[in-house]
């Protein structure tokens, strides 16, 4: 029972210090002593969040997580595509539509721009134009965070393994850690959850590319 319990706390004890070591505990030094130097220039080199306090001192308590996926952002571009054709396919339903009705559309987009009453004859075509007007502002604003999210996750990519050529379509996996930390700020300590990517994608041959962590989270411990 004994050399079992000495067994557990030495599994233990090299957990915590395998946790206090390695590319993690690198990347947290960098990104606070940059933070504490204020070096904007080199946290944007591989960071995607700021921290706006003085760090007193920082240690690594933990991996919460650990996990790793297929790189997203090739999928996350098929997406924006797909709704950018559903913006254009309403566009074209709704030129086809007055193309059809040229008069009365017309007739009702000017008695709306006049705030007027719309006549029972003309109803039918304004509900229609509403129809098509609202799901045209549905769909662009899907587009919009469609695009929103590529553009923060290839800044992501690009921070890891630099601005190589055709890196929207490059498969490959994205490694994800989260961390404990025990930052002391202002003589008081409190936990942070930091979180880390690190991207390995299939380049050209011959190309090399950089893999390196980037910090892409960090909040207060929950």
């Amino acid at each position: 029972m004994m050399r079992r319990a000495t067994l557990l706390a030495t599994v233990a004890l090299g957990l915590t210090l395998g946790a206090c070591g390695g590319p993690e505990k690198i990347v947290v030094d960098k990104y606070f002593g940059a933070v504490n130097q204020e070096d904007s220039q080199t946290l944007t080199a591989f960071a995607t969040v700021a921290f706006d306090k003085k760090v007193d001192d920082w240690k690594i308590v933990q991996t919460v997580s650990s996990t790793e996926e297929p790189a997203p952002l090739p999928e996350l571009v098929k997406l924006a595509k797909e709704a950018d054709n559903e913006v254009s396919k309403n566009q074209r339903e709704i030129n086809f539509y007055t193309n059809q009705h040229p008069n009365e559309v017309t007739d009702v987009m000017d008695l709306m721009r006049g705030r007027k009453p719309i006549p029972a004859r003309l109803q039918g075509v304004a509900d229609t134009l509403e129809r098509y007007n609202a799901k045209k502002k549905e769909l662009r604003q899907a587009l919009a965070r469609a695009k929103e999210r590529v553009d923060k996750e290839k800044q992501t990519v690009i921070l890891s393994v630099g601005d190589v050529d055709n890196l929207e379509t490059l498969t490959g996996t994205m490694a994800t850690r989260q961390i404990e930390l025990l930052l002391t700020i202002g003589g008081e300590k409190s936990p942070y959850l930091m979180t880390l990517r690190q991207y390995k994608l299939q380049a050209a041959p011959g190309v090399r590319s950089q893999n390196r962590w980037v910090v892409c989270g960090l909040e207060p411990k929950k």
